[in-house]
């Protein structure tokens, strides 16, 4: 079980904010001749890729204790 669906949520936005901000920063001035409807496809398609097989993985893999923190109980096995 990955964790909480607000801590999803936040990591997802911890890793999202800067990606989409380094992204516009070095891409969208090529782009600004374009209708603002491709600039997002193009921008997203960078984005997405980046997010789901390089930033969330890093990031989970980063937070995993405090994602889903190991609990110890009666039904725990060693």
């Amino acid at each position: 079980m990955p964790g909480p669906s607000w801590k999803i949520a936040l990591l997802t936005w911890i890793g999202l904010w800067p990606t989409v901000t380094v992204v516009m920063w070095v891409v969208q001035p090529r782009l600004q001749g374009l209708p603002v409807p491709v600039q997002t496809l193009l921008l997203t398609a960078m984005i997405v890729p980046l997010m789901a097989w390089v930033h969330m993985p890093l990031l989970t893999r980063l937070f995993r204790g405090w994602l889903a923190p190991h609990r110890t109980g009666a039904g725990d096995r060693p």
